[in-house]
């Protein structure tokens, strides 16, 4: 869909553990920034106010507060989220105070959220991705929202040394190509590029040049996809198998061992679509738009030759100012659609053996 049309006058909604306190700022409002970033950062939050009249000081915050913010225009505004203040700032002359906050799930709120990012020893018994997500979750006071792709991957047991539910969770995600969301009270998992919202519905935007303030095109080399080999063990048989997904060089060898197939080649593809995704990399500045966020899909069209077409966000930062109002920078990235394919053909050879042992491919047939 198209961006929605911009209203006249900028809007902010700021609650401050349950108080409305956007009117006391806003007369006083220097600037507001909100980063939303794809993947493993924590969305941030910072405002600086004045602090300049003396006959009516205001009161320095006190950290850990939990802010909720929403953005837009005119009367209707969008939720951005709930974020844990972390750290507060005066400066003069003239007077300021700047305040910093971080997404609410990565520290501990009123609400009693646990911290993602204690370190911990577990080991997770067998299940699919999905589950260790929802177990993980709810064990945080989170909820688990995974994408339809990532649900049923079939894991062995795991272990978790002195390794935080984050960092445990991002590991394993890696494996598949997928990311790990923290924010506004859920723990999400999702596949890279698959532009979807916090509840799984589509985020994708139209954007023509009048739509646009600026922008920057960056290209670069990108690296070649070749070949991608993962090996796993099947101990019924007491045979190690390596799968190979691609073609051509260069080849590349995962680390480690898997314990099926499946984990295998799911490990080898996203590999491949690592490589595959193109060094292109687009900046963008437009009017504000609070619908605009990190993992969207954006299609450009009547731009000059080399900006139309799909693009996919990595980071957004939705900002206003006293001077400037409210606008939008955005990074976003162009993917190589081949790479991301799951239809990449796959071959799975048992170690020491010929090509004519091969086993069959996805498709049934013998790999040549």
């Amino acid at each position: 869909m198209g961006l929605s049309a911009v209203g006249i006058a900028p809007q902010f909604v700021i609650m401050a553990n349950g108080a409305d306190i956007s009117d006391k700022i806003n007369s006083r409002l220097i600037s507001l920034r909100y980063s939303d970033s794809a993947g493993f950062d924590s969305d941030s939050l910072e405002f600086t106010i004045s602090d300049a009249i003396e006959s009516s000081p205001v009161e320095m915050p006190k950290t850990g507060a939990e802010i909720e913010l929403s953005l837009g225009y005119d009367a209707r505004v969008v939720k951005m989220g709930r974020f844990i203040v972390d750290e507060v700032t005066r400066e003069g002359w003239p007077e300021t105070i700047s305040v910093r906050a971080r997404s609410a799930s990565f520290d501990k709120g009123k609400n009693g959220e646990k911290q993602l990012q204690t370190q911990r020893n577990k080991k997770h018994d067998k299940g699919t991705f999905g589950k260790l997500v929802q177990n993980i979750a709810k064990e945080n006071g989170l909820q688990a929202s995974v994408s339809q792709s990532l649900t049923s991957i079939d894991l062995a047991a795991q272990h978790q040394i002195d390794e935080s539910d984050l960092h445990f969770l991002i590991r394993i995600a890696r494996r598949f190509d997928g990311i790990i969301k923290v924010a506004d009270g859920r723990l999400m998992a999702v596949k890279k590029s698959e532009n979807k919202t916090m509840s799984g519905s589509s985020l994708a935007f139209s954007i023509s040049p009048s739509e646009v303030t600026s922008y920057r095109l960056t290209l670069a080399k990108r690296e070649e996809s070749g070949s991608v080999r993962a090996y796993w063990h099947e101990h019924k048989k007491a045979k190690r198998h390596a799968v190979t997904v691609g073609e051509g060089d260069p080849e590349t060898s995962l680390k480690g061992q898997y314990t099926d197939k499946d984990s295998a080649e799911a490990a080898a593809k996203s590999e491949l679509a690592r490589r595959g995704r193109q060094k292109e990399k687009l900046e963008l500045t437009l009017p504000g738009h609070p619908e605009l966020a990190a993992e969207a899909k954006i299609t450009l069209s009547g731009f000059r030759s080399g900006l139309d077409g799909e693009w996919n966000v990595t980071s957004v930062e939705h900002e206003i100012t006293a001077s400037s109002g409210y606008r939008v920078s955005l990074e976003a990235e162009r993917t190589n659609a081949d790479a991301y394919s799951n239809g990449a053909s796959a071959t799975d050879k048992i170690e020491g053996e010929d090509d004519a042992a091969d086993e069959p491919t996805d498709d049934g047939s013998q790999s040549q």
